[in-house]
């Protein structure tokens, strides 16, 4: 079944696949998994996905001490429940393993992995500092040893990029490259480094190493406008954007769907449907992802009727797409119709059984429960989300702050209206705010 890819929606992994991806080198191959230890440790896997934590320590155990170049059973088994996104779990398991084997580096590396993936970058940098001074396990080979120290040095120039550390994720790369690791992965944190140094001349020459390294996978243009992008440099963004579309060859298509994103985030809707409309008319592998951005400028204009008909049809090519089906939902609530705004309500409701941790997709359940006048479904989505938190998208503070309005809690829809209009990036119901505030000042 299709899929529809790239910087739109977030890449779903099967649970197979995702499970390794923090145990990788930078060069994509297992690390601290072979692809031997990876077959052999399925099963162990399987249970898990069962739900039998139990039995899957013990499968995991019988397979780390048979062979050995493998981090302890349980730090496996918290990093596979944190790839799950079930942080508690992965975090009591490792707090049980503290106690008996407290000084234990893959044990570090793991409550490492844990802290930096709730953003708490403090106890992410403490613990992969202990885990780079800490010697490995005695059972561990040479060259395994040496591969998990690398990797280790790797997680943390990332940590140090989280903490806006520049200096120490130089250094830390630096040391990579000293010791005879070649990677893209290293040119593009030197080259984001010296970005954010204000070294630009460096920056491109590291971005463009990478690209030779990895042509199929890095634009150098394209990182410099996400770059650019990110500190609302909107001038020079749009420059390296389409510098990206007239000179690269291999990623001008990719860089141009981006650019169009890009644009509605900034506001700028005409523009990116201009943009999308012209990829139409050529020869593209991102049919979908184009009609998508037209279907978000159709919604942004209030255009419901041209939005549903797109996103319709891009919802049968790809079904189970959250960021699709979501905007499909938003659109048939927008309807007169009650047999598609019934659907909007069904849509939404599985929505949030598929994602029962987003804020924004209980949000988008609150608003179409409004639009369709149950304002007690809706007070009581818009209260679960409120004593939840979490950070919202501007659309979902948009929302929120419309159904507190009407429920006359003042003070809290003011803050979140402050929200929409002091942050930046994506916000399609812009015209609406403007209008209704135009409306008010009236």
């Amino acid at each position: 079944m299709h899929k529809i890819t790239c910087c739109l929606v977030a890449a779903i992994s099967l649970m197979c696949q995702a499970v390794y991806a923090d145990l990788r080198a930078m060069d994509g191959s297992i690390l601290e998994v072979s692809k031997v230890s990876q077959l052999r440790l399925k099963p162990a896997l399987e249970k898990l996905q069962e739900g039998n934590l139990n039995e899957c320590r013990k499968l995991a155990a019988d397979v780390v001490a048979e062979l050995k170049d493998l981090p302890h059973a349980d730090v496996l088994v918290a990093i596979w429940l944190l790839e799950k996104r079930e942080f508690q779990a992965s975090l009591q398991l490792l707090e049980q393993l503290s106690r008996t084997e407290p000084k234990r580096l893959d044990l570090h590396y793991a409550f490492a992995e844990v802290a930096r993936k709730t953003g708490r970058t403090f106890d992410a940098w403490t613990h992969i500092t202990v885990a780079e001074k800490t010697s490995p396990p005695a059972s561990w080979s040479k060259k395994y040893a040496e591969g998990f120290h690398q990797s280790i040095l790797y997680i943390k120039s990332q940590v140090a990029e989280q903490r806006e550390d520049w200096e120490s994720a130089t250094k830390l790369l630096t040391r990579l490259q000293a010791s005879g690791v070649v990677h893209s992965n290293i040119e593009l944190g030197l080259g984001r480094a010296a970005f954010h140094a204000n070294d630009m001349k460096s920056a491109e020459t590291h971005f463009r190493a990478a690209a030779k390294l990895a042509p199929d996978e890095v634009s150098p243009e394209l990182s410099l406008a996400n770059l650019f992008a990110a500190k609302q440099k909107a001038e020079e963004a749009d420059e390296w954007f389409k510098k990206g579309e007239r000179e690269n060859n291999v990623h001008a298509d990719s860089i141009r769907l981006a650019h169009a994103m890009w644009l509605l985030s900034e506001q700028r809707a005409p523009e990116a449907f201009r943009l999308a409309q012209a990829a139409m008319k050529e020869e593209t592998k991102f049919k979908d992802e184009y009609s998508l951005v037209q279907a978000l400028v159709y919604y942004m204009y209030e255009k419901y009727a041209e939005a549903e008909g797109v996103l319709s049809a891009l919802a049968q090519k790809s079904q189970g797409n959250l960021r699709i089906s979501n905007q499909l939902a938003l659109t048939l609530g927008e309807s007169t119709d009650e047999g598609k705004r019934a659907r909007a309500l069904q849509i939404a409701i599985q929505n949030v059984k598929s994602a029962p941790d987003s804020v924004d997709i209980a949000s988008s359940l609150a608003w179409i429960q409004f639009r369709l006048g149950d304002m007690r479904g809706a007070e009581e989505t818009t209260s679960a989300i409120v004593r939840r938190g979490g950070q919202l998208s501007r659309d979902s503070a948009y929302f929120l702050a419309q159904i507190l309005l009407k429920l006359n809690r003042l003070e809290e829809s003011q803050a979140l209206l402050d929200v929409t209009r002091k942050t930046k990036g994506e916000f399609f119901n812009a015209r609406r705010l403007a209008n209704a505030t135009s409306n008010k000042a009236e």
